[in-house]
């Protein structure tokens, strides 16, 4: 999901790429919610950039502080449910990120309940 994300800010934003590719970047789910929704994107959803829903950010959360653990603390048992939540959570982001580079038939292989939030959130804003 981080990768993806520098992808679509170089895609993008090309003056950012060299600062996103080089840098330490913030964490993902701050880049999602609160930068991705100000990038010039070749996509859009409802007309809008959006961030992935709530629902989604916070599974992403959830993934990242697991990969922490796992990677600073050692080997930890997950759960199968929890390991594909998480990675149904990376799939949804990183179909959304495709849309906003300029594919929007990656959004048909967003889960329809992501989708469904998305268009709430289009609503909403």
């Amino acid at each position: 999901a981080e990768s993806s994300l520098k992808v679509c800010v170089g895609d993008s934003a090309p003056d950012a790429r060299w600062l996103i590719e080089h840098l330490p970047s913030p964490p993902l789910i701050e880049m999602l919610r609160d930068y991705l929704p100000t990038l010039p994107v070749k996509g859009r959803i409802c007309g809008q950039v959006l961030p992935p829903p709530p629902e989604i950010l916070e599974t992403l959360k959830k993934g990242v502080s697991l990969r922490n653990k796992i990677a600073h603390l050692g080997v930890k048992k997950l759960s199968p449910e929890t390991v594909e939540e998480v990675l149904f959570a990376v799939r949804d982001t990183l179909w959304i990120l495709d849309c906003y580079r300029g594919f929007p038939w990656a959004l048909e292989h967003v889960r329809p309940q992501t989708r469904e939030h998305l268009e709430k959130l289009a609503l909403k804003s």
